[in-house]
């Protein structure tokens, strides 16, 4: 649903979730997996997910808006979770479920509107969602989908991308050398990577915060997708190169997470 016609304000649309998995079955080998050394960023966030999650075999896991699955295929394989999700996209449904039994992983992805609570009366220990609250133009109602999947006692995870400060500026310079970004801004609520943003959020529910900070020191995907031109194979270059150097900050971190614990 577009935005005009959303009252949550989301700003994606139908078009895009039509069309967004459509080729990734023919494209990417299975099972598409998170790679914990592939990036800065991802290592340091499996790390805090690691220190900061319960490491309990069998509980509950739900992902919103989990396609192509790889989340699923890691919380059941490194934390021996029970794992289901919910995606949008019929197509990343096909794949979610193609990819968790490439993986050999048992799990549930339902093709339905997380708001509807697909899984009826059923709450989860752990709810999960990256990159999908900057897609709202009300974030908050997106933190009250997590209370309500939340069961109590159990834990939400929330990541969205860092499109602020120096980031931003580097999108725009970057959108004016390669004309491949203009659309992100669009989609994106920009100042949902704000830690005030979360905060909110859990004193409004009174879950108890576990980690709340930016992650990772820079990410070149962010700025240069996998099948960009030479330009950008050389800016992902630098990229790699400048991350080894650069500290966590909400300047350049690619990442803003939480993790907070609902209460019993």
């Amino acid at each position: 649903m577009s935005a005009r016609h959303d009252p949550r304000g989301y700003l994606e649309s139908e078009e895009a979730f039509d069309t967004l998995y459509t080729d990734m079955l023919d494209k990417f080998p299975l099972p598409i997996r998170i790679d914990p050394d592939a990036t800065q960023a991802i290592h340091q966030l499996t790390g805090v997910l690691r220190r900061h999650l319960p490491r309990t075999p069998g509980l509950s896991f739900c992902e919103i808006g989990c396609a192509p699955g790889q989340w699923l295929i890691y919380f059941n394989q490194y934390f021996k979770f029970d794992v289901a999700g919910v995606d949008l996209s019929a197509d990343g449904v096909r794949l979610s479920n193609a990819n968790l039994r490439a993986a050999n992983v048992e799990g549930r992805v339902l093709h339905a509107d997380a708001f509807a609570m697909p899984f009826g009366k059923r709450r989860f220990d752990v709810v999960f969602s990256h990159s999908l609250v900057e897609h709202f133009q009300d974030p908050m109602v997106v933190f009250e989908l997590y209370d309500q999947m939340t069961a109590p006692g159990g834990f939400i995870y929330c990541g969205v991308p860092n499109m602020r400060y120096l980031n931003n500026l580097i999108f725009q310079i970057n959108d004016r050398l390669l004309g491949k970004f203009s659309e992100l801004r669009g989609v994106h609520n920009i100042a949902t990577a704000n830690p005030a943003v979360f905060r909110r959020a859990a004193e409004k529910f009174g879950w108890r915060v576990a980690f709340l900070d930016y992650v990772g020191f820079f990410i070149p995907q962010l700025f240069s997708p996998p099948n960009a031109d030479e330009a950008g194979t050389r800016l992902r270059t630098v990229g790699r190169f400048a991350g080894r150097r650069l500290v966590t900050s909400r300047f350049f971190s690619p990442i803003l997470a939480m993790i907070a614990q609902k209460p019993e």
